[in-house]
């Protein structure tokens, strides 16, 4: 989307879509994003934690950043980690430094290592 929006010229129009469709959750699911990317997973987020009748949807996100004051909607993702401790698993990966004092979460790029130990296992009930 970068790429062509700044190839846009004062008085272009865009029209945007989305997002479409509707999804049933059925066990657990994990999601990778960075940066902007956390844009499509709150939506997600929003369908499982705001769904009154979900009381059993697990959750893993991986949000990777440069910096910690970069991650969006940190409060938002923090609130809900807070408030679903057994059905939110969040991660968050920095890949610049200096690193916050008292950071405990990951520091570096997506990696095997680090999908393995923050995503759910392979399951017929997950999907990622």
């Amino acid at each position: 989307m970068t790429l062509g929006f700044s190839e846009l010229q004062i008085g272009d129009e865009v029209e945007l879509k989305g997002p479409i469709g509707h999804f049933t959750w059925l066990g657990e699911v994990g999601l990778v994003c960075a940066g902007s990317g956390i844009t499509p997973i709150l939506q997600v987020l929003r369908g499982v934690f705001e769904d009154e009748d979900d009381t059993s949807t697990k959750v893993w996100v991986i949000d990777v950043n440069r910096f910690a004051e970069d991650i969006l909607c940190k409060d938002e993702l923090d609130a809900w980690a807070k408030k679903h401790p057994s059905r939110l698993h969040l991660r968050y990966s920095l890949t610049w430094k200096p690193v916050p004092g008292g950071w405990s979460h990951s520091v570096g790029r997506m990696n095997d290592d680090m999908m393995k130990r923050y995503l759910p296992p392979p399951s017929d009930e997950g999907i990622v």
